[in-house]
């Protein structure tokens, strides 16, 4: 049974989760702790710059450009050397998206928002994924159920009360794996995905602490 108090959150960061060394590097951070019997949470950004490169395929798009090409190279940077893993649901999700702002030749913050959290559910899908493989029971925590916000999308605001009761509550019940857990997103009253503006990782991961009470943050 986990003793919350005794829990480490740590936050690792685009640069650390960039394929090759960076992941592979994380992968042992975790396995090691896992090893040692510490109690851990994980919250983890989007790898490498897939922020910024959906933000610019989303540009593209809107501007009636060929999106498909830069698009397939995300796709492929996304999958790293593990090809293998499954992260179509989510390449379907941003296709779709793609599409519909290319057609419109617009998109609002709240599309953006949509586009811009996938970057973090691949990352924390992937990551699971491997992490599974080696044998570690991780489980994908996608923070959109946990962190609630209010409707200002890019730059939104966490509902305190519901957000730490649904932290806690989640962590009650899935407290024999490690939470592999997406940062920068939340959802509004409607479940409409929301980002907690550009460090929104970092402020993910000081929120779960917080609501945990966590032993520490450890930030990489």
């Amino acid at each position: 049974i986990i003793h919350i108090e005794q829990m480490k959150v740590l936050k690792f960061g685009g640069k650390s989760l960039s394929n090759g060394e960076g992941i592979n590097k994380v992968i042992s951070i975790i396995e090691n702790k896992v090893n040692q019997g510490e109690e851990i949470a994980v919250v983890v950004s989007a790898r490498g710059n897939a922020t910024d490169e959906l933000e610019e395929i989303l540009e593209i798009a809107a501007k009636n450009g060929d999106y498909k090409t830069p698009f397939e190279s995300f796709k492929k940077v996304q999958n790293g050397e593990y090809q293998e893993i499954d992260l179509s649901v989510e390449f379907e999700v941003l296709d779709k998206l793609f599409e519909g702002v290319s057609l419109i030749g617009d998109y609002s913050n709240k599309i953006k928002d949509q586009i811009l959290s996938q970057g973090e559910l691949l990352s924390a899908k992937l990551l699971t994924a491997i992490l599974s493989k080696k044998g570690i029971n991780a489980h994908f925590t996608d923070s959109r159920v946990l962190i609630k916000t209010d409707s200002k999308f890019g730059d939104a605001q966490p509902l305190e009360q519901v957000s730490k009761k649904n932290v806690i509550n989640y962590f009650k019940q899935n407290s024999d794996t490690v939470n592999i857990i997406t940062g920068f997103i939340g959802s509004n009253n409607n479940n409409d995905t929301t980002t907690l503006g550009r460090n929104g990782s970092n402020y993910t991961a000081s929120l779960i602490a917080n609501y945990l009470d966590a032993e520490e943050l450890q930030n990489y």
